[in-house]
């Protein structure tokens, strides 16, 4: 009788890494801080903690953890500690850590002499990015390229102009005190929530529980995008 072949446990799926995106401030306290102090766990919890709280929280763990700083469990590596430094010897470690990181993006595209819609098609077709989030991850990978002292196209440091949005063609613009506003109508049994003369929205009338969850979301989602705004 032959023996039965030994069963191997199903091999886990490396997980791909996205490149970080979000905003420059992040990583900018991320540097600082960790040159106040050794950590030998650095998670989302310390991150909530220090640097960002709520949505931007998880982006900056993934981000640190592409460039090879931590481990999938919040373990500080070998990189992490070696960019606790101040002057030269920080920019000499960062540079090779996004030398590393970004290794794919360097071997195809000339970064002293590219476009910025170049790197975000980049970051779309290779890391399946939306354009906003592509436009967001140029901005970190250049702030890192600058604070690295690695050459990079001038181009690529002029601010990329944001889409003109429309309104949608059952909206009507209407010109009050200078403001444009939206007029539209409450749909039954909702109440307006207004803040100035650009956020709008209508809740359930009576139910605390649902106006309070739908009001953390969207203070999340503002403070994503006023950020956004601040770098």
């Amino acid at each position: 009788m032959e023996a039965s072949e030994a069963k191997t446990p199903e091999t886990k799926k490396e997980e791909t890494l996205q490149p970080p995106y979000g905003n420059v401030s992040w990583y900018t306290s991320f540097f600082e801080l960790i040159r106040t102090r050794q950590f030998d766990i650095f998670d989302k919890e310390r991150i909530e903690l220090n640097i960002i709280k709520g949505s931007g929280a998880p982006p900056l763990f993934t981000g640190i953890r592409f460039l090879g700083l931590v481990e999938d469990n919040g373990k500080t590596t070998e990189k992490f500690e070696s960019l606790r430094r101040t002057g030269d010897e920080f920019k000499q470690n960062l540079k090779k850590v996004v030398e590393e990181a970004y290794a794919d993006l360097f071997a195809k595209i000339v970064i002293d002499k590219a476009k910025p819609e170049t790197l975000i098609n980049y970051f779309m077709e290779r890391h399946q990015y939306s354009e906003t989030t592509a436009k967001l991850a140029l901005k970190i990978f250049v702030y890192l390229c600058q604070e690295a002292g690695i050459p990079i196209s001038p181009e690529l440091t002029t601010p990329i102009p944001k889409p003109k949005t429309e309104g949608k063609p059952s909206e009507k613009n209407v010109t009050e005190k200078g403001r444009k506003q939206i007029q539209h109508g409450i749909p039954e049994g909702m109440h307006e929530s207004r803040w100035g003369n650009e956020i709008i929205i209508c809740l359930k009338k009576g139910d605390r529980a649902t106006r309070e969850k739908l009001a953390t979301t969207a203070r999340k989602l503002i403070d994503m995008y006023v950020e956004e705004e601040e770098t």
